[in-house]
């Protein structure tokens, strides 16, 4: 069979998953918003603990990069 018409897999055809725009600049942020920051860390974290499905867990990955970076 001609290579042109085998297909690798399914994942080839998903669509590809990017990681979250930061905005360039400073990030400057108030006391209450840095705490708000650190809730949504611990909170990603948390819930990262109790996944099994891995789709689900690079999603909190990703969001957790982005706060982090943030």
């Amino acid at each position: 069979m001609s290579v042109a018409f085998r297909r690798e897999g399914d994942d080839e055809h998903l669509e590809p998953k990017f990681e979250l725009p930061i905005p360039p600049g400073p990030n400057l942020v108030t006391a209450r918003g840095l705490a708000q920051i650190h809730a949504k860390v611990a909170e990603l974290e948390a819930a990262l603990a109790g996944l099994s499905d891995e789709t689900e867990i690079a999603a909190r990955k990703r969001d957790l990069r982005y706060w982090h970076t943030r």
